[in-house]
């Protein structure tokens, strides 16, 4: 297969790139301090604590016998008011921690949200060598789910969500009878009980819905059912050798291989089943178009979305494409002093990682 190749490295891309990163620091950082949150909690209830057991030491050891009278019961008494009094104050502390901590979740879920927005911005313009892609829609609840996987150079892999709904023919439950009509397969044989000849049974494609697709550039692999019966027929198209379809058909009764069955292979509609695969295969092309959101990016086996890191990607961008970065540099499209600024109070050691990836000497 050809390489799918576009360049689409901008000052642009290269800004929603870094926002990304660092939104993504602003949430791991965030992260840290909500997991942690029950030893601030704790550290806040032990000043409580320290503070109770000052007013007690004071109380028990202030000398009294100069008064020339008992004061034990009223040593008690304000140690008893003061424990009460911190018990309350341990309740508005929970209270507080409780609203700090979901500040932290909502700013932390919020960064996130940015930073695989941004991410999916500098995403969407397919800025590395894509060697390969598959494209896969699912048929759930009624309504259709679809996501693209792509694979490039340098072993890098992701992922997008694509909009469905965007697409005429997804927008509702796509049934066969809307692509063409009357069409049946061959699906079992059997023998007339009036003579020896060897009859086939047909089933009609029209109540058949599209169910799964599995779509790339070397072939295209389809799943239609029937809702009432839940029968399925597949289908396997490969791009590059058409005249190896294959169709299989599953029922109750159990599954059947269409094409491979030599007597039932006679019967089958090639022109018909060729015709549907590319009006479905015209479908994904379109679909393939409608990115929304990154779901996954990994560089080797390390998904970096799941660890919560794009360094590493950042870090390769800039140094596979050190001399625009560079050029974007000087032009003064990257601000370094920008770039520090905002990572300041988070990671300051990213930027000289960054430059040197990029051989930018500071």
């Amino acid at each position: 297969m050809n390489k799918l190749f576009v360049m689409a490295i901008t000052a642009e891309s290269i800004s929603n790139l870094i926002d990304a990163l660092v939104y993504m620091e602003n949430y791991r950082k965030e992260k840290s301090d909500y997991e942690n949150f029950s030893v601030l909690i704790d550290n806040r209830k032990k000043i409580a604590d320290n503070f109770v057991l000052e007013v007690k030491n004071t109380v028990q050891n202030f000398d009294f016998s100069q008064t020339g009278v008992d004061a034990s019961d009223v040593k008690n008494k304000v140690i008893e008011f003061a424990s009460l009094a911190i018990s309350q104050i341990k309740e508005k502390i929970e209270a507080k921690a409780r609203d700090d901590q979901n500040a932290i979740k909502q700013k932390m879920d919020g960064d996130l949200n940015r930073s695989i927005g941004s991410l999916s911005l500098f995403m969407v313009q397919d800025p590395f060598h894509i060697i390969d892609y598959t494209v896969y829609l699912n048929h759930i609840g009624g309504s259709y789910q679809a996501r693209a996987v792509y694979r490039c150079d340098d072993n890098i892999t992701y992922e997008f969500s694509l909009n469905s709904s965007l697409i005429p023919e997804l927008k509702d439950t796509l049934y066969m009878s809307s692509i063409s009509k009357g069409i049946r397969i061959p699906v079992r044989k059997g023998r007339s009980l009036m003579s020896s000849e060897i009859s086939v049974d047909y089933e009609k494609l029209d109540k058949y819905i599209l169910s799964y697709v599995e779509y790339s550039p070397k072939y295209i692999s389809v799943v239609i059912e029937n809702e009432d019966t839940l029968s399925q027929i597949s289908f396997f198209y490969p791009v590059d050798n058409p005249d190896m379809i294959r169709i299989d058909y599953k029922d109750d009764s159990g599954k059947v291989n269409v094409d491979g069955d030599p007597i039932l292979s006679k019967y089958i509609d090639y022109i018909s089943i060729k015709s549907i695969s590319g009006y479905i295969a015209g479908i994904m092309q379109n679909l393939m178009v409608r990115k929304k959101t990154v779901n996954s990016i990994s560089i080797g086996d390390v998904n970096l979305l799941e660890k919560s890191d794009l360094l590493p990607l950042v870090k390769y961008v800039f140094q596979k494409y050190s001399y625009l970065v560079k050029g974007l540099i000087s032009d003064g499209h990257i601000s370094i002093d920008d770039l520090k600024t905002r990572l300041a109070n988070i990671n300051p050691g990213i930027v000289q990682d960054l430059m040197a990836s990029a051989g930018v000497v500071q």
